[in-house]
C-alpha cells in the first residue's frame, strides 16, 4: 500500500466537505463568494490528490489536502453558522479552518521542493507561526462571532514575509 493514501483520503473528504458547505448555504447567508471558496478548495484538493499520484514519495500533497480540508472545514462551519449563530461547535470549526490557513502554507512553501522542513530555521519558523495560528484561532473563537481581519491580515502576512 502507498504511503500517500491518508492524504489522497484527506482530500476527498475536503472536496465533499467544500461541496456540501457550498450546497448548504444561500446567497441570502453567505453570498457568492462560497462558489469562489469552493473553486480554491477544489483546486488544493484535486493538487493534493494529482501531486501524490505523481510524487508518491514526497509528503507535499499532505500540505496540500490540509489546506484544502482547511478551507472546507471554515466554509462548513460557516454556514452552519448562517443557519445556527449560537452554535459554539461551528464557530470554533470556522475559527480553527481559518486560522489554519496561513500556517499550512507557510508549512508548504517552507518544505519545498520535498515537503521536508529541513533545517532548524525553518522548523523553528514553522512552529513559531503554528503558535501565532493557535492564539489567532483562540481570538477568533472568543471574539465571535466577529472575524478579526486585522488578525487574520497580520498573521497571512507573517506567514507571507517567512516565506
Amino acid at each position: 500500500m502507498q504511503r500517500n493514501w491518508p492524504a489522497r483520503l484527506g482530500a476527498v473528504v475536503g472536496i465533499a466537505g467544500a461541496i456540501v458547505a457550498t450546497l448548504q448555504s444561500t446567497d441570502a447567508q453567505l453570498g457568492p463568494g462560497r462558489f469562489a471558496l469552493l473553486a480554491v478548495a477544489l483546486a488544493w484538493c484535486i493538487g493534493a490528490i494529482a501531486t501524490g499520484l505523481v510524487r508518491p514519495e514526497e509528503p507535499l500533497d499532505a500540505s496540500m489536502a490540509l489546506i484544502g480540508g482547511a478551507i472546507a472545514l471554515a466554509m462548513l462551519a460557516s454556514a452552519e453558522l448562517a443557519s445556527h449563530p449560537s452554535s459554539d461547535v461551528a464557530a470554533l470549526m470556522r475559527a480553527v479552518g481559518i486560522a489554519a490557513i496561513a500556517p499550512l502554507g507557510l508549512h508548504l512553501v517552507l518544505g519545498l521542493p520535498d515537503g521536508h522542513l529541513g533545517s532548524r530555521v525553518r522548523r523553528s519558523w514553522a512552529i513559531a507561526i503554528d503558535a501565532a495560528g493557535a492564539a489567532l484561532a483562540v481570538w477568533l473563537f472568543v471574539d465571535r462571532p466577529r472575524l478579526q481581519a486585522l488578525g487574520i491580515g497580520t498573521l497571512a502576512a507573517a506567514a507571507i514575509a517567512i516565506g
